[in-house]
């Protein structure tokens, strides 16, 4: 039985009505938030590229959490295996935490309009905590839970990516040894709780002289049984695109991306929450800078 991708999209989609997020968490919008998830998505843009990410949470609380990214895509037409890699660094309150991944993806043509990219990625995670911050706020002197730590946690992750004509899924396992490393091992740290990310999309026929329009619906893990769901919308035009997202964990934002076909463009995204129960501000701001390092290769 042959199954329209537009009507697989429209059952992803109509899946936020039903399925409620534990946790709030971020929108994924921006290629420098995918790129962590997935690795497979290296090379899919066809171009070298270079990103600086930073983001904003909760804004006048102190010591709220905070994250910088560096992300780097390495194309080659000439070969078939695509590099890259993410660090990203985050602090929030008395915890650091500082992320390395080397990534690779290798691109696989099954048929005339069909090709799969799968993805790897290893290294791991550096999480700190400063003694002196949680003894601060526990008010007590000799708490043996507030210690300082520092661990490192190994991790490997892979990913796959499917494209045919305009419609792809994607699917990722990042962080394949973290669920049992922290289970046998429990810490106080905060930890980047992504353990599964999966969707699909679309591009709508338009006149791509004027205009393009994006579809997509992803799912993903922030813990061992708790699932978000996330609708995506892109409106591409000639000085770039503007971007709208909205999540299960009642997180809605608007973004977008300008002069993508340059050498530099710039992005910004603002996250916000549309049902909220307590007075905290818990608004994002994100800003990135996408550096094409192979702007006469742009599809």
């Amino acid at each position: 039985m042959k199954i329209n991708p537009f009507y697989l999209l429209l059952f992803t989609l109509f899946y936020i009505q039903v399925a409620r997020g534990q946790e709030e968490n971020h929108l994924f919008l921006f290629d420098g938030q995918f790129q962590r998830t997935n690795p497979s998505i290296l090379g899919l843009k066809q171009e070298s590229y270079l990103g600086f990410l930073i983001d904003s949470q909760w804004l006048g609380i102190k010591d709220a959490p905070k994250q910088q990214s560096i992300f780097y895509d390495s194309y080659k037409d000439t070969q078939n295996l695509n590099l890259g890699g993410v660090i990203r660094n985050r602090s929030r309150f008395g915890e650091q935490n500082i992320q390395l991944l080397l990534q690779s993806s290798y691109p696989l043509q099954l048929r005339a309009e069909t090709f799969i990219h799968l993805g790897f990625q290893l290294v791991g995670d550096f999480f700190s905590s400063e003694y002196n911050y949680l003894r601060s706020v526990d008010g007590v002197v000799n708490d043996p839970l507030f210690q300082q730590q520092r661990r490192f946690i190994p991790n490997v992750g892979i990913g796959f990516t499917l494209i045919r004509n305009n419609f792809w899924v994607q699917a990722a396992v990042p962080r394949l040894l973290d669920q049992y490393l922290i289970k046998k091992s429990p810490t106080i740290f905060l930890r980047n709780k992504l353990h599964f990310f999966g969707g699909v999309g679309t591009e709508l026929k338009t006149n791509q002289d004027a205009y393009i329009i994006k579809l997509g619906g992803y799912v993903y893990n922030l813990a061992y049984d708790e699932l978000t769901v996330q609708l995506k919308g892109t409106l591409g035009l000639r000085i770039g695109e503007v971007l709208f997202g909205m999540n299960s964990a009642k997180n809605m934002g608007i973004g977008f991306q300008l002069n993508q076909r340059n050498f530099l463009s710039l992005e910004y995204f603002f996250q916000f929450p549309y049902l909220s129960s307590t007075e905290l501000n818990k608004t994002n701001h994100s800003l990135s800078l996408l550096f094409n390092l192979s702007p006469k290769n742009i599809n």
